[in-house]
């Protein structure tokens, strides 16, 4: 079998060797800064974030919002904070949330998928890297980064929207933890189910801890504090057709409940700041 080059990491730029053999991707880990990510030159065809997306594929993730790291959330927002943009809002619950909650916000979201405005949020559909969109005292960006490519352009995007002593939180998943140990473990037994879907081409990218504080950090923001958590099990991401589900959903709830217990969850948010001098 052909030995396949390195390639650049996505994250820090050094040389990563191959890994993992994937039906929708190849897929690489960097030595220096331990980020995973697939190549997107391997990948076959790109996700397209068309209404299917949100209400058939990924169905459950958007109907079961995670009103409880919404709620973790709005208790690190200053009350100073006036306007917030959603970078990746897709449905907008987030922003529906924070309008029940502070209605006098400037609230944003932006998409590739089309939202019509609605209680006083505002709507874009594209690319934030492309949008004229300005600058906000709050930038959050959930479950989104690691759809991207070109994560240090998304995360300098982040620090240009962000106003200077503003706050950048990102949610993403955390390779590290049990979930993603045990896919692993199980793909060198014969079973690859889970393994499949953890690393399928709509997540290019699976950071560590590590890997997402040097990302952010790189690009001017200073992380201030991460939340390892999980999601609601009704939000667990598997095919609502697919005749394995219910046990599937409830191997996936017991390993998240494990990694919430020993601090080695699913998920991560890093709340990180743009320093008040920058420029």
């Amino acid at each position: 079998m052909l030995t396949k080059p390195n390639v650049p990491c996505s994250v820090c730029g050094e040389p990563a060797p191959f890994v993992y053999a994937h039906s929708e991707a190849d897929i690489y880990r960097c030595l220096n800064c331990g980020h995973t990510f697939s190549d997107p030159s391997s990948i076959k065809g790109m996700e397209k974030y068309s209404s299917e997306y949100y209400e058939k594929v990924h169905r459950n993730w958007f109907t079961n919002p995670n009103i409880k790291l919404f709620q973790w959330i709005l208790d690190r927002l200053p009350k100073s904070v006036r306007s917030v943009v959603d970078v990746g809002c897709g449905r907008g619950q987030f922003l529906d949330f924070l309008y029940s909650q502070r209605p006098g916000v400037r609230l944003v979201g932006v998409d590739l998928s089309r939202n019509d405005n609605r209680n006083g949020i505002e709507f874009h559909c594209g690319s934030a890297l492309e949008l004229d969109l300005g600058q906000f005292d709050a930038v959050v960006s959930l479950a989104t980064i690691e759809h991207v490519a070109e994560v240090n352009e998304f995360a300098a995007r982040l620090y240009s929207l962000c106003n200077p002593g503003g706050m950048v939180i990102v949610m993403t998943l955390d390779e590290s933890g049990i979930l993603y140990r045990v896919a692993r473990v199980m793909r060198h037994l014969g079973m690859s189910m889970a393994f499949d879907r953890l690393y399928s081409a709509h997540h290019l990218q699976h950071f560590t801890h590590k890997s997402l504080t040097r990302l952010l950090e790189r690009n001017g923001l200073r992380v201030q504090e991460t939340l390892h958590h999980s999601v609601p099990v009704r939000a667990i991401d598997v095919p609502v057709e697919n005749a394995f589900r219910p046990a599937f959903v409830a191997a996936a709830a017991m390993l998240l409940a494990v990694g919430d217990l020993t601090g080695r969850s699913y998920l991560q948010t890093i709340v990180s700041t743009r320093p008040s001098n920058s420029v």
